[in-house]
């Protein structure tokens, strides 16, 4: 199946004086690293498909550019592979132009993305000066949020994992002040009591909630806006029990099994 998208051409880039309207450009940019870029082929094959015949703006933060030939239109940002993770992801974002971005991994794997809806939510976070929000399903709070007819945003300071390294929308100045305080952190420590407690006492975190609600992997509930797939775990691919997961979430699970994990030695 064959995707025609413009191929990007790779330069070097003046990351602090690239183009683009701040106010309404989302990025979407995806953190990834050279022991894993076989996910990463798996991740570019979706965005292919979805972000088809838009002007959607993509970065790949690495630490190596990704040489396989795609279809997909991003921009690489390169980070030094001897630094913490936290750091790395500060150093990405302090080279991209923008008041909100999402924040994403390889190995979520979008299915589904509603650019307004996107938009909706950043309206939704400047008006209430909400700080961060985590893009998958949540319990409704005592005060939610209204953005559209079925999708509400609910506060998560309470929750005893306010941080994930899952999906996640940013206000830009409130992401530099978190990677900021936080430089120190590894991917496998990016998610312990000092970042809880961070986030808790300084910054305003908000969940998803909807009516619509899709079973994805890992139990997690995610949204048709966001439909995302998570399929590693510990360095290896997982293998859901797919009678627990929604139909069309198991129909992309199966269709990428058998293209990219049977045969893995992972």
């Amino acid at each position: 199946m064959k995707y025609r998208i413009k191929s990007l051409k790779r330069k070097k880039l003046s990351y602090k004086t690239r183009g683009g309207n701040k106010d309404t450009d989302i990025p979407l940019c995806i953190y990834s690293h050279s022991d894993v870029f076989h996910v990463l082929e798996i991740q570019f094959e979706y965005l292919t498909k979805v972000f088809k015949n838009t002007s959607q703006k993509i970065y790949l933060f690495a630490n190596k550019n990704y040489d396989k030939k795609s279809e997909l239109t991003y921009e690489t940002i390169l980070y030094d592979d001897n630094i913490p993770y936290n750091k790395r992801i500060l150093y990405c974002i302090n080279r991209i132009n923008c008041n909100y971005f999402i924040i994403s991994h390889e190995n979520d794997i979008l299915l589904s993305y509603s650019n307004d809806i996107i938009k909706k939510l950043a309206d939704t976070m400047k008006t209430n000066k909400i700080d961060s929000i985590d893009l998958k399903q949540h319990e409704m709070s005592i005060k939610p949020i209204q953005v559209t007819d079925n999708i509400s945003i609910t506060n998560i300071n309470n929750h005893k994992y306010v941080f994930n390294v899952q999906p996640r929308l940013w206000k830009y100045s409130s992401a530099v002040s978190f990677f900021s305080s936080t430089p120190d952190k590894t991917y496998k420590s990016s998610e312990n009591a000092n970042i809880q407690n961070y986030l808790k006492t300084q910054q305003i975190t908000y969940g998803m909630f909807s009516k619509n609600i899709i079973r994805s992997t890992c139990d997690f509930n995610v949204l048709p806006e966001y439909k995302y797939m998570h399929i590693t775990r510990d360095g290896k691919f997982i293998n859901p029990n797919t009678e627990l997961i929604d139909a069309s979430v198991k129909e992309e699970y199966v269709n990428i099994y058998n293209k990219y994990i049977k045969d893995s030695k992972r």
